[in-house]
């Protein structure tokens, strides 16, 4: 995926956004309550932020777009009202953006939850502020009684980004780690063999070496 063309990877990748964001959507409209119609569990947020957190953020606003259609999709295809659609979809960008904002600026890129001051800004930004402010447009959504629609609001999206979120970032740090100690002995190796060759002794071979 590498040696593809830059605006076909971001495709690719806006592409697979849309399909996780979609997916997640699902399982959680799984778990609705009726007749807060909220999920006690909604994880398309904190897996769309995630992801976010995780890309470079250039490419923040075609991925969070990207994310929001797969939400958008499923909304339509599950057949709610277009007011209450419209109010998930604010409520979703709000809270995406208020988390990613907050916890990259904070943090000054992925959030590492290696100290007690890490876990209490990462816990104030992701786990209290993101759910707190994107739970009023969320409540809007439905026609019963918006404090308790608010309530559940916000605490599905707190528990999704204090055990989610976590869990997310730390698998890909752990691959990222992973992924840099394979190559290191791979790269070790090559320049090991490529020592003994000696141009003028072997030319051939030289240019194959190069």
């Amino acid at each position: 995926m590498a040696n593809l063309n830059p605006s076909l990877r971001l495709m690719i990748l806006a592409c697979l956004v849309a399909a996780l964001s979609f997916l997640a959507a699902r399982l959680g409209g799984a778990l609705i309550l009726r007749p807060q119609m909220v999920s006690p569990l909604w994880l398309g947020n904190v897996l769309l932020a995630s992801m976010l957190l995780l890309a470079p953020r250039k490419l923040w606003p075609v991925l969070l777009i990207a994310g929001l259609a797969g939400f958008l999709f499923y909304d339509l295809q599950a057949g709610g009202p277009i007011l209450s659609i419209a109010w998930l979809i604010l409520s979703n960008a709000l809270e995406i953006l208020v988390a990613v904002l907050s916890l990259n600026t904070s943090f000054n890129g992925i959030p590492r939850l290696n100290s007690v001051k890490a876990l209490v800004k990462y816990s104030f930004y992701a786990v209290f502020l993101a759910p707190f402010i994107g739970a009023f447009l969320g409540a809007l959504s439905t026609t019963s009684n918006y404090w308790a629609s608010w309530k559940m609001a916000f605490f599905s999206e707190a528990l999704g980004f204090l055990t989610l979120m976590p869990a997310i970032l730390g698998w890909a740090g752990a691959i990222r780690n992973w992924s840099q100690t394979e190559c290191r002995p791979r790269t070790l190796r090559s320049k090991k063999r490529a020592r003994p060759v000696r141009t003028e002794d072997t030319p051939c071979l030289a240019d194959q070496v190069r």
